[in-house]
């Protein structure tokens, strides 16, 4: 990949119970175990926010800022940097965070007053943490980062495009460090929608594909990575889990906007200039990670394309997280963190090298790959 070589040095995770970022290393480390239960896939219990934010702060915080805080702060403890703080301020550090859905609790606490009660009977308070900017501004103003802050709202792609951004910042010299990621959250009015939509809880309708619906279930969580130059890292002794070796987008122009893509044209192009990219060829990754929820002997247009450019081998090495994680469309970044951990293991049967691919309605897809540096 040309430019400044990047490395993840630290990441930080809010996850359903018993779904933790070690747990999907594991997963994508073995290749096995690749659906899980309804009782696993879900909404987040036992977390305390009050433990990473003050309560004064916390309480003008929307669920899914108080989730991105605390991520960052666990992923800013895990690069062993110094403490990050509001008193303190880095000038050099920015954050790029993806959200699909935004901050839903607030958005919709507001807009029903706003309906019900009309404008008068709102809390101004609200709408500044209803908009989906509050998480990547909370984390920024609670760790001191005066760097670039950017929100990416771009489907099941927003995590991977918030971390791609933060890895074209340092390149850039716009940061020297980026603390990336992303996140949703869970509410009542959002599982109805998919689920009417067909999208989630079994359901074969809508606009899905009967292999992705079935399997899918709403979830939630927030994942954050710190990202920084390899001389950065170098330079202060960090542990390095991986290095994102090469990045690729592309899209299906022919896909309907509301529609996953039904060739797998698109798709193979974009894995193999992500492969590129990073000097490689299909053979030279040991995991292929992807955010289906399909076996893979279902036929869909990522299957066909891993078909068509790995052919049988890459059989064995797919593990389609997306069945571990639910319906959660910004969980890129947690599958990414997964692969990190995974790549940075240490063992001769470890994978060395994986390619993570997401995709999205509208034809739209995204790879990266990661290996170990």
């Amino acid at each position: 990949m040309n430019g400044k070589r990047v490395v993840v040095t630290g990441i930080g995770a809010v996850c359903p119970r018993g779904l933790d970022v070690v747990a999907l290393a594991d997963v994508l480390e073995t290749g096995k175990g690749a659906r899980v239960d309804s009782d696993v896939a879900g909404r987040i219990s036992g977390f305390h926010p009050e433990r990473y934010i003050h309560p004064n702060r916390l309480r003008r915080m929307d669920a899914l800022s108080a989730r991105a805080v605390a991520a960052a702060l666990l992923s800013v403890r895990d690069a062993r940097l110094a403490e990050h703080s509001r008193t303190v301020p880095r000038p050099d550090t920015g954050v790029a965070f993806g959200t699909a859905y935004g901050c839903q609790e607030t958005t919709l606490r507001y807009a029903q007053k706003l309906v019900e009660q009309g404008a008068y009977f709102t809390n101004p308070i609200d709408f500044p943490d209803s908009i989906d900017g509050a998480p990547a501004a909370h984390v920024a103003m609670e760790l001191g980062l005066q760097g670039p802050s950017t929100t990416h709202v771009d489907g099941a792609l927003s995590g991977e495009v918030a971390v791609w951004h933060a890895v074209l910042a340092i390149q850039s010299g716009r940061a020297a460090r980026m603390i990336a990621g992303a996140g949703d959250t869970w509410t009542h009015t959002l599982h109805d929608a998919l689920t009417d939509l067909g999208l989630v809880g079994g359901s074969t309708g809508g606009a899905e594909s009967p292999a992705r619906a079935e399997t899918l279930r709403l979830s939630e969580g927030v994942a954050m990575l710190v990202l920084e130059s390899a001389a950065s890292a170098a330079a202060r002794g960090a542990r390095v889990y991986a290095e994102v070796l090469g990045v690729a987008a592309g899209a299906d122009p022919a896909c309907p906007p509301h529609r996953f893509p039904a060739a797998s044209t698109g798709i193979v192009d974009t894995m193999t200039r992500a492969l590129g990219a990073a000097g490689l060829g299909p053979t030279d990754v040991d995991r292929i990670s992807t955010a289906a929820g399909a076996a893979p002997d279902e036929s869909d247009a990522e299957v066909e394309a891993m078909r068509e450019l790995g052919g049988s081998a890459w059989h064995d090495r797919w593990v389609a997280l997306g069945s571990r994680l639910g319906c959660f469309d910004s969980a890129g970044a947690l599958r990414l963190a997964a692969a990190c951990v995974t790549v940075g293991r240490s063992g001769a049967d470890t994978p060395r090298r994986i390619l993570h691919h997401a995709l999205s309605r509208g034809g739209q897809s995204l790879s990266l790959v990661v290996g170990r540096p």
